[in-house]
């Protein structure tokens, strides 16, 4: 049985059960925190840091990169729960990791050919650095669905929502750090990408017994 606890919040309550079914409600419970604590709470910060013009290239640089992280990991980890042995899933698992890879390469090599035939379209110092961050940021978040994919088949709920408070935190503090240092739209980017790789090295820690051998 659920037994609801209220928080100091007010706002929320937490859910705390053992079973499957408030794996569910244990996660919203607690992708509520991610939402009312750090980015609420940094984004008064962050629009006295960036210009509406710089937030205007990040929400473009981000719209893209999601986009192309979606396609690269082909939408597979999604299919993480169906398989009925874990053998089955462990492979889909592999696979989803090779195409990343292979795409992640692509993206690099594509990058590359803008970079040199599109002086039209990249002519600043940092448009040359962002069409480089893309390839790096569909990477980590499509690697961060992955593992959180993974956390789900495996019935690890609480890892997903810590993840997304890690992310949620350190994208910020990374993001208001860079804003101080007044280097414009890619210090929205750069801690945007920086922000992916602690959820993604928690969650691959934590997986790591349950991953084996690949």
């Amino acid at each position: 049985e659920i037994a609801p606890r209220y928080s100091t919040y007010g706002f929320l309550d937490q859910v705390r059960q053992d079973p499957d079914p408030a794996g569910g409600v244990y996660l919203f419970n607690k992708t509520m925190v991610v939402h009312f604590n750090p980015v609420q709470g940094f984004l008064p910060v962050l629009t006295r840091l960036f210009t509406p013009e710089e937030f205007g290239i990040f929400y473009l640089f981000i719209t893209t990169a999601s986009i192309i992280s979606l396609i690269i990991t082909g939408g597979y980890e999604k299919s993480f729960v169906i398989p009925a042995s874990d053998a089955e899933a462990k492979n889909l698992l592999i696979f989803t990791l090779f195409l990343s890879l292979v795409s992640l390469a692509f993206l690099f090599i594509l990058a590359t050919f803008l970079s040199f035939r599109s002086d039209s379209l990249f002519v600043t110092q940092y448009s040359r650095m962002i069409i480089w961050l893309i390839p790096v940021f569909s990477f980590l978040f499509g690697l961060v669905r992955i593992f959180q994919n993974w956390s789900i088949r495996i019935k690890k709920f609480n890892r997903v929502s810590a993840s997304n408070i890690i992310r949620n935190g350190t994208l910020s503090a990374f993001q208001t750090g860079l804003g101080l240092m007044k280097i414009g739209s890619p210090g929205l980017i750069i801690g945007s990408c920086l922000g992916q790789l602690f959820p993604l090295g928690y969650l691959i820690y934590k997986s790591r017994n349950t991953m084996g051998k690949i």
